[in-house]
């Protein structure tokens, strides 16, 4: 996946005419017998990954901003860059509205509902409803292949300032990536709850078992040595660190993972030029994805800026403030922000496909038998649903909208069948919350 996902994010860039993409190299930092250490090592020489495992000292002299203690190692990918989300986000939008899809923002989706109406298909392929049909009179009078089983998603406006109204789209096929909102949407929607074709029970337990939690990041101004920390001349980095501060941090000090923790970062990038940090799943505050907007306004705590203390002081010397006293937010602290990661069982995505007809066993995502035909794109109404990237879902974005639009007209994607959630069954009664 992730080669397709460097290749379209190029393709992507091409078409918008707009840099996206920013080559800086990445490390992971740890020791050398973390379990994320060896698991990059293994997977670089599975995949032939260009790479290069560097010693303290190895690592200071590459980059002279790093130091990282004995006994740890770095693996150094040479490929691995920052995507600017929000400039990704707008060229995806405005191309697609080019290739003529409609947008609706500010909406909420209140119901998906299965529903038959005649159809007719132009010469280039679009289908355009003709009516709906809601009875068996109505029905005799359709010919056999205009008569089609659709989707009809209703939306509403989700602010009072929204101009939009109240409306309803219909649809052959229908990708749902809800996010946080999964369990909210999966509730009220009515696809969702007609006995003859329920959700799948394996996605149905997976989507109960999704942990929704605040995520906190935190930029800082460098001290000394700015230009070590530049756009440039730093890479992106993940450190497994092992700290004794862990043992008493506010997540717990009775935490499954003992003294360890997993931090990242970016360089000075953006429009205040801070350099970008973070604990990975911060504190393990489970929230309300509705509650977001009020997290915002509640602001942030000293406690969830001094959550990164421990990896600065161990491995970035120019951005520590080693004037501040314990407890004091650091001098050179810019900022902080706050999202959401929606998190499964085991970190990993969730891609599903399924039929929305009665009577039907659920799709998978690989065809019935080997070199067997895909099914047809208009045979039945089908369901993607596509989400729970547990914090690291961006950069595959590009290659999982491909994934989405393939699933969603019946081709097979053998590739991420193993993505499905069907590899929650037998995990899901012992499922450990800590990942």
């Amino acid at each position: 996946m992730l080669e397709k996902a460097y290749a379209l994010w190029h393709e992507l860039e091409q078409e918008s005419g707009q840099k996206l993409l920013h080559y800086t190299g990445g490390l992971d930092i740890g020791r050398k017998d973390d379990k994320g250490i060896t698991g990059v090592l293994l997977a670089c020489k599975e995949h032939n990954l260009e790479h290069e495992v560097l010693e303290p000292d190895q690592v200071t002299a590459k980059f002279p901003g790093v130091t990282i203690p004995p006994g740890y190692v770095a693996i150094y990918q040479k490929d691995a860059g920052i995507l600017e989300p929000e400039k990704c986000t707008l060229a995806h939008y405005w191309l697609a509205r080019v290739h003529g899809a409609v947008t609706k923002m500010n909406v909420d989706v209140t119901d998906i509902a299965l529903i038959e109406g005649e159809v007719v298909t132009g010469a280039d392929g679009r289908m355009t409803l003709v009516r709906l049909i809601t009875n068996d009179r109505d029905k005799a009078t359709v010919k056999k292949q205009n008569l089609k089983r659709l989707f009809c998603i209703t939306v509403v406006a989700n602010n009072a300032g929204s101009s939009v109204a109240p409306a309803a789209f219909f649809a052959v096929n229908a990708v749902l990536t809800a996010g946080a909102w999964s369990k909210e949407l999966v509730a009220k929607a009515e696809i969702f709850k007609r006995p003859l074709a329920p959700l799948p029970p394996a996605l149905l337990q997976t989507v109960n078992s999704l942990s929704v939690e605040r995520q906190v990041v935190n930029w800082f101004r460098p001290l000394k040595n700015p230009e070590h920390y530049a756009l440039g001349r730093f890479p992106i980095f993940l450190v497994h660190l092992h700290h004794p501060a862990h043992l008493n941090s506010p997540s717990s000090p009775q935490h499954p993972l003992g003294d360890l923790r997993f931090y990242y970062g970016f360089p000075c990038f953006g429009a205040d030029g801070g350099f970008k940090c973070a604990r990975y799943d911060h504190f393990y505050e489970k929230i309300q994805p509705d509650n977001l907007e009020l997290e915002h306004k509640r602001g942030v705590s000293t406690e969830d800026i001094l959550a990164t203390k421990p990896l600065i002081e161990t491995c970035f010397p120019g951005i520590q403030d080693a004037k501040s006293q314990e407890g004091e937010i650091p001098s050179n602290y810019i900022r902080s922000g706050v999202c959401m990661f929606t998190n499964t069982p085991d970190g990993h995505f969730v891609i599903d496909a399924f039929s929305a007809v009665p009577h039907r066993k659920p799709t998978s995502n690989k065809a019935a038998k080997k070199g067997s035909a895909p099914e047809a794109t208009t045979a039945e109404p089908r369901v993607v649903f596509i989400s729970a990237c547990s914090g690291h879902g961006f950069k595959f974005a590009s290659v999982i909208g491909q994934i989405a639009a393939d699933l969603s007209c019946g081709k097979p994607r053998e590739d991420v069948d193993w993505l499905s959630s069907n590899r929650f069954v037998p995990k899901l009664a012992a499922r450990n919350s800590m990942l």
